[in-house]
Order: C-alpha cells, then sequence, then structure tokens
C-alpha cells in the first residue's frame, strides 16, 4: 500500500519540492529517484544507483532505507556527487534513513551542497557524533540537515551538547542568524509515539568538519556542516563516572561499541551488560 501511495504522489511531491530546493535546482521527473528498499526488483531505484546518476538532484525515500553492503567498494575510492543534491521524504512523511555506520563512502564536491531534509537519521557515525560520517568533502563542500531526528545510540548529557554546540565557531562557508551565534536548545520531543524529554534541538547551529581519518584507508569530514532545526533522539547517555576519567569522545565511542557487541550477543562482558541495560529497549537501540 505504501508503495502505491508513493506513485500516486509523485505529482503532487514535485510540486511542493520545487519550492524547497537549493537555488539552482529544478525538479522535474527525470531529475528525482524514487529510492526504497526493495530497489530495482520493485520499480525503484537503490540509494547507490541514484548517487551515481548524475542527472539526479532530488532523491525520494518512498520507504525507510537501511544501507547494506553495497556501499563497502568505496569506502576508500567514495561515489563522487558532482552537483546540489536533496534527500528528502514524500510529502507528510519522516523515512528514517539507517546509514549503517558507513564511512566516507559519498564524496560531495566542492562547488556542491548536499541536503537531507524531513527524514530521520540513524547510525550517523562510528562514535555517535551528530557529524554524518558517510559522507566526506572537496574543500569547500556544504552538508546541510533540515528538519531532521537525529538518532543517536550514545549521547552526551544534553547541558554539555548545548555548552558545546554555543562554543563552537560557526563556519564562515553558510549563512548565519542574525547576530551571528549559534542557536541551540533543549526541547521535550515526541518520536514515533515516545517521549523524549529534555533533548537538543540545534535551530540553527554550524561548523567546518575537518577531513578526518576513519581507519581502513576512509575518510570523513573535510566539509561545511549546518543543522537546521534538527532534534536529536537519544538512545542513552555516557556516564559521569566514564567523562570523569575520559574525554567524552572516548566514552561514547566505547559505549557505542559495548552497546552494539551486547546488541549483537557478542559478548557477556559486564560492561557491555551494563551499558545496554541504560539503554532505551526499542527495538535495536540507534536504529530506525
Amino acid at each position: 500500500m505504501q508503495r502505491r501511495l508513493a506513485h500516486a504522489a509523485a505529482v503532487i511531491f514535485l510540486i511542493w519540492l520545487q519550492a524547497t530546493l537549493c537555488p539552482g535546482q529544478d525538479a522535474d521527473a527525470s531529475s528525482t529517484a524514487y529510492v526504497a528498499a526493495g530497489g530495482a526488483s520493485e520499480g525503484y531505484s537503490s540509494l547507490l544507483a541514484a548517487f551515481q546518476n548524475e542527472k539526479i538532484t532530488n532523491i525520494v525515500l518512498a520507504t525507510n532505507y537501511t544501507v547494506e553492503q553495497e556501499f563497502e567498494p568505496y569506502r576508500t575510492e567514495p561515489v563522487l556527487v558532482q552537483r546540489n543534491l536533496t534527500i528528502t521524504g514524500l510529502p507528510g512523511t519522516t523515512p528514517c534513513l539507517d546509514l549503517n555506520r558507513q564511512t566516507g563512502v559519498v564524496q560531495v564536491c566542492a562547488a556542491c551542497t548536499l541536503r537531507l531534509a524531513n527524514i530521520s537519521l540513524a547510525n550517523l557515525t562510528r562514535s555517535g557524533s551528530g557529524i554524518v560520517s558517510f559522507f566526506r568533502g572537496q574543500l569547500g563542500a556544504r552538508v546541510l540537515q533540515q528538519n531532521v531526528y537525529s538518532l543517536r545510540l550514545v549521547c552526551q548529557s544534553t547541558d554539555v551538547e548545548l555548552a558545546v554546540m554555543n562554543q563552537t565557531q560557526r563556519s564562515s562557508r553558510l549563512p548565519s542568524p542574525a547576530g551571528g551565534q549559534q542557536r541551540a536548545g533543549r526541547v521535550n520531543a515526541t518520536f514515533q509515539g515516545r517521549p523524549y524529554p529534555d533533548v537538543v534541538r540545534a535551530e540553527d547551529v554550524s561548523m567546518d568538519a575537518p577531513l578526518t581519518p576513519m581507519g581502513q584507508g576512509s575518510f570523513s569530514g573535510g566539509f561545511a556542516a549546518q543543522w537546521l532545526n534538527v532534534t536529536s533522539i537519544c538512545r542513552s547517555y555516557v556516564s559521569d563516572e566514564c567523562v570523569a576519567r575520559e574525554s567524552s569522545e572516548v566514552c561514547i565511542t566505547q559505549q557505542t561499541q559495548q552497546l552494539l557487541a551486547a546488541a549483537a550477543g557478542g559478548t557477556d562482558h559486564t560492561s557491555a551488560k551494563r551499558a545496554a541495560a541504560i539503554a532505551v529497549p526499542v527495538a535495536v537501540a540507534g536504529e530506525c
């Protein structure tokens, strides 16, 4: 039923999309790829094929979508996106894009903007930060998240995350609000019918994400990042005990690895059990 509705909504969507694209982008049937889990076998495109098709400037998620192993060959030689590109959902939907912790498999060109709008993002990175490690950029590239739920397995406390955001220098390559300051606050959010009290919402936050080696020949970052109305949905938080011993990033990385190991049943270590016990018990934490 959901897939039939996707086709029926195509014309309405193109009209709606025309008003929301990056400047210079045109919306027509030939420039839009509808992506769904079934891919070509059900009349849809795969995400990889949509990235590789230079005619595509709009990728529409018709269903929730999980990145599988098709991107693995591109860890050291990423797919190059050489145009402005928007990834979004059908009007009135907030589909989830699970990036499966892939790193640096898609590269955004120096003059290009990649925009993620009106969707939920899961498994953005191996560490748990808000940077989408799936992408890397050539110098000058921009990656925007707008009206997005950022589903994160492990977060720092809301107080700490807000302090870090407000102290981070804005990117000079992206527009700033009046006063030139970061704009972020705390809200009580609801996601998929479940309340998430006292979480971070980035109303207008930007930074330069440095190109960072991620291991096994892959890189992430190298672009200017901006969050516009992005709400963090956190499954768990790092403990004060860990932060007293280590940096917050180290604690996030360790707890993320422990939770993933516990969810996969790959360990029975006490630390993994402790980490799993504090995670929110929904499906597999951090996924769509």
